[in-house]
């Protein structure tokens, strides 16, 4: 029985170790569970979310009014944790509206990424369009920050940079909306992501490279995941050989 405990234990390893700055993945596959056991699920407490297909599975559909969206048990709050990062896959309905699909903000202009006056934008101490206009495609969007710099990743690539700073702010982050219930975006979400670092370029790119299913997310996380069909004959393998000892010390 120890042998077969010991295995089981070395099929866990095999299938992954996170590395700490991953805090939580969402797939957004018609729920929010979180995918990777580092964070906890998504709640929904202005109503349930619906579902429909997404760029990968399903995707979370919000409509413009504001009454459902998803909300993460994670503190992003600059003075707190001012290493962090986070993304999303994004579809709008309507890019000209004003549409805030991550936040954090408690009404004093805090870490949110969003769309207004047609443009990916980022919040500080009022709202920073970028020079890039949005679109109704599926659009890869990564928000960086290190309590010094903020950072915006559109379809992996970096448009623009400036000064942030740590304002005190919610402990929670809203997806969907804006955390002080304004502007709730009109589209689709996929793929949603956390770490408490700042993550580089080029794991932007990666994280976009392995697409809305999260394979990029893993990688960069430090969780190496088998495929299934490797993962099931190693498995079968491990425990058949477990048994074959077992039986032989009886």
């Amino acid at each position: 029985m120890k042998l077969i405990t010991v295995s089981l234990f070395f099929i866990t390893l095999f299938v992954g170790t996170a590395n700490a700055g991953l805090i939580g993945f969402y797939d957004l596959d018609g729920n929010g569970d979180e995918k990777t056991g580092l964070g906890s699920d998504l709640t929904e407490p202005g109503g349930v979310v619906n579902y429909v297909a997404g760029l990968d599975g399903l995707a979370a559909s919000f409509d413009g009014t504001g009454n459902s969206w998803l909300r993460a048990s994670i503190n992003s709050s600059g003075n707190t944790v001012p290493n962090f990062s986070w993304g999303t896959w994004v579809k709008l309905s309507d890019p000209n509206a004003w549409n805030i699909f991550l936040s954090n903000d408690n009404g004093g202009w805090d870490r949110f990424s969003q769309v207004e006056n047609g443009k990916w934008s980022v919040s500080k101490n009022g709202v920073i369009n970028s020079p890039v206009t949005a679109t109704t495609d599926w659009t890869f969007i990564a928000h960086t920050f290190d309590g010094i710099t903020q950072k915006l990743y559109v379809d992996g690539n970096p448009v623009f940079s400036f000064a942030d700073g740590v304002n005190s702010s919610h402990s929670f982050i809203d997806i969907g909306r804006n955390a002080n219930s304004a502007f709730p975006l009109n589209g689709l979400m996929d793929g949603v992501f956390f770490f408490d670092q700042t993550l580089t370029s080029q794991e932007v790119a990666t994280i976009r490279t392995g697409g809305a299913s999260g394979n990029g997310v893993l990688q960069v996380a430090g969780i190496a995941v088998p495929e299934p069909s490797t993962l099931a004959i190693f498995a079968l393998g491990i425990i058949g050989l477990a048994a074959r000892r077992f039986k032989k010390q009886s």
